[in-house]
């Protein structure tokens, strides 16, 4: 071969061998994410830590319509794209795949089993999934209070101020209400909300 000829080959030889270090590289699934919990009546924000340390891998779960924040988990396993993070031992757990800046896959509490899309925090993953949560609660805010229940103390309550005391939760952003008197139930109503974020539960007189 003459020395012209290797100076062409030379680069085509170097890309070549390059090409299967490069794709037996992995993204790494430790840092923060961000995503949804697909439940019914709607979309439920979702949030992990994962951190690998000498120990193995450690990590905390949040879920804010349960009130739970970085709460830590007692086992998270990673093996190639898999990802599990045991919540609650023989109660929740999260069986993902790593994609990118996604994990993915089902989470299992209460027999049920339940879609779970989470992104790297700062990815545009993680932003298309908040829009998700954001328009949810849009659409959930829109929803009326409707009334679901009445008691046996419903016929001694005034209809129009429960019609008021409805009024004012559903402009209050409630999911639902309960309207009881000296431990009698009135009546409760509900609605269809996306669970992205708690809110304390508040007292009102239907006077």
């Amino acid at each position: 071969m003459t020395a012209r000829r290797f100076r062409v080959l030379l680069p085509l030889l170097v890309g070549v061998s390059a090409s299967p270090a490069a794709s037996q590289e992995r993204v790494h699934p430790a840092g923060e994410w961000l995503g949804v919990l697909r439940a019914p009546p709607g979309p439920m924000s979702l949030g992990l830590t994962l951190v690998a340390s000498d120990h193995g891998w450690q990590g905390t779960f949040t879920l804010p319509a349960e009130n739970v924040t970085n709460v830590p988990v007692p086992e998270v396993r990673v093996s190639g794209d898999s990802v599990v993070v045991v919540v609650r031992p023989d109660a929740v757990v999260l069986r993902l795949l790593l994609a990118g800046d996604s994990l993915s896959g089902i989470g299992e509490a209460s027999g049920m089993r339940l879609p779970v899309v989470l992104g790297r925090a700062g990815s545009a993953v993680a932003t298309r999934l908040e829009a998700e949560l954001a328009s949810a609660r849009r659409a959930a805010r829109d929803r009326p209070l409707v009334e679901v229940q009445r008691g046996p103390a419903a016929a001694r309550v005034d209809a129009e101020a429960l019609a008021r005391l409805l009024g004012a939760a559903t402009t209050a952003n409630s999911d639902a209400i309960v309207v009881l008197h000296d431990g009698e139930l009135w009546a409760s109503g509900t609605r269809a909300a996306a669970r992205g974020a708690s809110r304390p539960c508040q007292r009102r007189s239907p006077s």
